[in-house]
């Protein structure tokens, strides 16, 4: 008699500890949107994440402390959470090599030219240094690319350095290739529009799960722009 294999638990497993509810909440929905499993008690071999001041078992998982105070140690962060603060956290933990950057894979239409042509494109995956878009020309890596696309109603034009080549395959027989590329000087205003659109999309899929209030009142421990606040219809302080 065969014996089934048992099921293998999840390699990106993360167990929350915090004093707010919609803290909880919120932070453990941000996390299931980057495909971490969690755990509702810590257990061996798992990273946790507790605010400062909540008790954690001892010896048992790797401990980040969220606390209030900015920080650099590697095993704390600080409260409000900038997001991309915990991608860089926890990426070196769970991948090999880590992404630097964090990125949303999205579909955006943009404007691709290459050696004096243009064609219409799909951008697939975009970060603040760069993004994977698809073109049925032939490209090859080093080649430098012009991309013009809009991000939030604001159209940029930026040029970028071919890293991968990847073709898609066609069952219609139309050459298809996905191509990466990194920015070439991207300016701040371009890297911080990026960024802000790259955290809103993530928090808005986690917004839809849970009523305002709780959503909002979890937003408050994230440290995000007042523009990116607007965008998911929570009060900004002062207005």
């Amino acid at each position: 008699m065969l014996l089934e294999p048992a099921p293998r638990e999840p390699a990106k497993r993360v167990c929350l500890i915090t004093h707010d509810p919609s803290f909880l909440a919120v932070l453990g929905a941000l996390l299931e949107e980057w495909d971490y499993a969690l755990l509702p008690r810590a257990s061996s071999g798992c990273l946790i994440l507790a605010e400062e001041g909540c008790p954690v078992p001892e010896q048992v998982g790797t401990l980040i402390r969220l606390g209030g105070s900015p920080c650099q140690a590697r095993n704390r962060l600080s409260l409000p959470l900038v997001v991309e603060e915990l991608w860089a956290a926890l990426e070196p933990r769970f991948h090999k090599p880590p992404r630097n950057h964090m990125r949303i894979a999205r579909q955006m239409q943009a404007l691709a030219r290459l050696r004096g042509a243009e064609e219409a494109t799909t951008i697939t995956s975009i970060s603040d240094l760069g993004m994977r878009f698809i073109l049925s020309r032939e490209s090859v890596k080093d080649e430098v690319v012009e991309l013009e696309f809009t991000i939030e109603g604001v159209s940029y034009r930026q040029f970028g350095r071919v890293i991968y080549v990847v073709p898609r395959g066609d069952a219609a027989g139309h050459a298809q290739n996905d191509i990466g590329i990194l920015f070439t000087r991207p300016s701040a205003e371009l890297r911080a529009a990026i960024r802000d659109y790259v955290v809103s999309c993530f928090l808005e899929r986690v917004r839809v799960r849970f009523a305002a209030e709780i959503f909002c009142a979890g937003l408050d421990y994230f440290a995000i722009s007042p523009a990116v606040r607007r965008r998911l219809g929570c009060q900004v302080s002062g207005e």
